[in-house]
């Protein structure tokens, strides 16, 4: 079998997407470093390193079902004028913005899902965010 190499990017510390095709190792690494250096402080790219006996084959790395999945939701804040929350939602490392109306953010901070007041922006932007659930085994 032939080594090969891609470039995986990730995001908190959870993967994200493969950045390239397959490649040799001094070119996955000087792609790398170029990369990490135009990247903010929160995403990192790692070279991982495949085995293939094709040469023009394409890695398509798949969700691990060994691994536990996990979720967390952060407030950004209110849209003025609107009536809804800016929010995201990490999901395996995936950022997801959508938008939840005002009366269902309160009635998820009365049921205790989101763990601060919602009264002051942290250092990230946030005003709330809940603890992040990872999934159970069946």
């Amino acid at each position: 079998m032939k080594k090969q190499y891609v470039i995986a990017r990730y995001f908190r510390g959870w993967y994200v997407e493969t950045m390239c095709q397959p490649t040799t190792k001094r070119d996955a690494d000087k792609r790398c470093v170029k990369l990490q250096k135009e990247a903010s402080p929160l995403t990192e790219y790692k070279v991982l390193k495949i085995a293939t006996t094709d040469k023009k084959s394409d890695l398509h790395l798949t969700y691990n079902k060994w691994e536990k999945r996990t979720m967390q939701i952060d407030v950004i804040g209110s849209v003025e004028g609107t009536g809804f929350m800016k929010c995201k939602l990490y999901a395996d490392g995936r950022v997801c913005v959508f938008y939840m109306t005002e009366s269902n953010y309160k009635a998820l901070m009365y049921d205790k899902i989101f763990i601060r007041d919602g009264q002051t922006i942290d250092s990230a932007g946030v005003i709330n965010t809940t603890n992040t659930f990872i999934e159970e085994d069946l």
